[in-house]
């Protein structure tokens, strides 16, 4: 079974891009090269694949993409800019396997969905759009014929899908005849649209790049996730205010465990100043010592809270976290142990999608899928992004059971050796 994100005409991938998603995806390459159009790219296929939605995240915080002329590639020449792009989410080698395809174009400068089409074989099912919020009409492709009408109303795409066959055409207001699928063609777009939301995740969880800065005391307010990772310490004091529920236990076990292994700390407290849950608390970290405010401590230490938190705190049902440099501020051990981190936490439930610059990273992420638990080499894409004359082209690269890797481009890796020769004088 193999999921990939494909798109065309966005940004400085004019030609088509063809990625393999796994369940630990990295991205690598110079900066410039497309990797955050990336993750937002992600973010907007988790929408997509839901069903038809004329509200797509082209600019939900941390990723803004802006307007239809900053996200519709410009080619130059006659060409101009693209007409259209499109984004497609697709899961092959299953038998359930398929695609879901949006088509964008330009509606008063925006963004506007034109056409949705899920496909599995020979069956096709898709939804135009004419730029308001609801379709404006329907097609239908199978072995029998093919038929499209006009949608005169609204409805679920979701629900629709569930209905036995028979119910269409009354539910659709047509004759029984318009109908061209049989109940099993039904049953195969069903299973088709399940595997690839259950394979790719309609939950996504962005990281800003740059977490927040840290605080010497604080006010007990809203715990609302942001990408920035402001929301944390009110998490972690509501947390420990009711550690009989046991998950106060864990994450502090686990975050404890990251800090010792990273060399950044070995204990997180929350101190109240107060015997109230609304009173102010400060966050204090020990590290061989009595413990420092978290103002105090080395930086790093605030920007990778977020991070271990979050990870640690959300259910993993069907979730995509989305990092851009997680290891910003960061020492190269505690780099390496943040791979390690989201090698044993990766699973087919709870997914990794990392923009990364740190070796000590990758290079950890790999020794974990060598030693194959929980990771193993095939659970690993590590997508290699370079620049060329025509924009941006992204190079799937593989790791073979011993944690290398199997197919690199001529270019990868062409610096650092470039600049190791010129260290030695070669």
């Amino acid at each position: 079974m193999v999921v990939r994100l494909q798109f065309q005409g966005i940004r400085c991938f004019s030609a088509p891009q063809d990625t393999v998603i796994r369940p630990v995806t990295l991205l690598v390459g110079e900066n410039s090269s497309g990797k955050t159009t990336f993750l937002a790219l992600y973010q907007i296929a988790s929408a997509i694949i839901g069903g038809f939605a004329p509200e797509v995240p082209f600019n939900e915080p941390p990723f803004l993409l802006g307007a239809y002329d900053q996200i519709a590639s410009y080619r130059g020449g006659r060409a101009g800019r693209a007409k259209s792009f499109s984004v497609t989410v697709s899961v092959d080698a299953d038998p359930r396997g398929g695609s879901v395809r949006a088509e964008f174009v330009s509606r008063n400068g925006q963004p506007s969905l034109r056409a949705w089409r899920l496909a599995v074989d020979s069956l096709v099912w898709q939804v135009t759009s004419n730029g308001s919020r609801y379709p404006a009409s329907m097609s239908w492709e199978s072995p029998h014929g093919r038929t499209e009408f006009p949608i005169t109303r609204w409805f679920d795409l979701e629900q629709i899908m569930q209905l036995p066959v028979k119910y269409w055409a009354e539910t659709m207001g047509l004759k029984e005849s318009d109908v061209v699928f049989s109940q099993s063609h039904l049953n195969s777009l069903r299973g088709a649209w399940g595997s690839i939301r259950t394979r790719f995740g309609v939950r996504t969880y962005a990281f800003a790049p740059i977490r927040t800065s840290p605080q010497r005391t604080y006010d007990p307010v809203s715990a609302e996730p942001k990408p920035e990772g402001s929301h944390v310490p009110m998490l972690l004091a509501r947390l420990s205010h009711a550690p009989a529920e046991g998950q106060w236990a864990a994450i502090k076990s686990a975050l404890e465990e990251f800090g010792f292994s990273s060399g950044l700390f070995e204990q997180v407290e929350v101190i109240r100043k107060g015997k109230k849950e609304s009173d102010p608390f400060q966050i204090g970290i020990k590290s061989g010592g009595p413990a420092f405010n978290l103002v105090d401590v080395g930086y790093g230490v605030s920007q990778a809270l977020p991070i271990l938190v979050d990870t640690l705190q959300r259910s993993p049902v069907n979730e995509v976290f989305l990092l851009q440099q997680p290891e910003v501020h960061l020492h190269p051990r505690a780099q390496a142990e943040l791979g390690s981190f989201f090698a044993r936490r990766a699973g087919r439930r709870r997914r990794f999608v990392i923009e990364t610059h740190s070796d000590y990273l990758v290079d950890r992420i790999r020794m974990e899928a060598r030693r194959g638990k929980p990771l193993r080499p095939e659970d690993v894409s590590l997508l290699y992004f370079e620049r060329d004359e025509h924009g941006a082209t992204i190079h799937n690269l593989e790791l073979d059971k011993d944690g290398s890797i199997t197919n690199p481009p001529t270019g990868y890796r062409q610096f650092f050796l470039e600049e190791e020769r010129s260290l030695l004088g070669v």
